[in-house]
């Protein structure tokens, strides 16, 4: 339900393309999944925002978490090249 006209028209086959519901059901989803428009007016409705937050939480979490280790194992084998490299540095500097 829209928040700002207490009313829906996106199940009005007759006068909305599919495009125009598809996108509106897109929007609002990625709205809830963000966690930024969040309007119920029912206790049905508070429980399921609720459970797509907490879930919404996770999978956010679970992603920064995998791209937080990824990064730290590139900078691991960047450091791993950048050490062998001083040594070849220093042993022929040696010579």
């Amino acid at each position: 339900m829209d928040f700002g006209s207490i009313s829906t028209d996106v199940f009005d086959k007759e006068e909305k393309s599919f495009i125009f519901r598809y996108l509106k059901m897109v929007y609002h989803s990625s709205l809830v999944y963000s966690m930024v428009d969040i309007s119920v007016r029912s206790e049905h409705e508070l429980w399921g925002i609720s459970l797509c937050i907490i879930v919404s939480a996770i999978i956010n979490a679970i992603i920064y978490g995998q791209f937080a280790v990824l990064t730290e194992e590139l900078k691991a084998s960047s450091n791993e090249f950048l050490n062998k490299l001083n040594l070849v540095n220093t042993v022929m500097a040696s010579q």
